[in-house]
């Protein structure tokens, strides 16, 4: 009998898992290009952030080894 605290993946597979949140980044997209953009006080401050993600992101997935356990570490 399955109860509600088992992990997700006793109910859905990875692919699926994977899927729904791909989905849900992708439906965010938009959102976070307005908030980058309509920066109201001509701040740079999201510009910095939204670099500063990519950069992150670049670096954990094209990384191996010591850096990418210490950047999973870091963040």
């Amino acid at each position: 009998m399955r109860t509600l605290d088992m992990p997700s993946c006793a109910f859905f597979p990875k692919i699926v898992m994977g899927l729904i949140v791909t989905l849900i980044g992708l439906s965010l997209m938009p959102v976070v290009v307005n908030w980058i953009i309509s920066s109201n006080s001509g701040s740079i401050l999201p510009f910095v952030i939204a670099a500063l993600t990519l950069i992150i992101l670049h670096i954990y997935h094209f990384m191996t080894g010591m850096i990418k356990i210490l950047l999973c570490f870091l963040v």
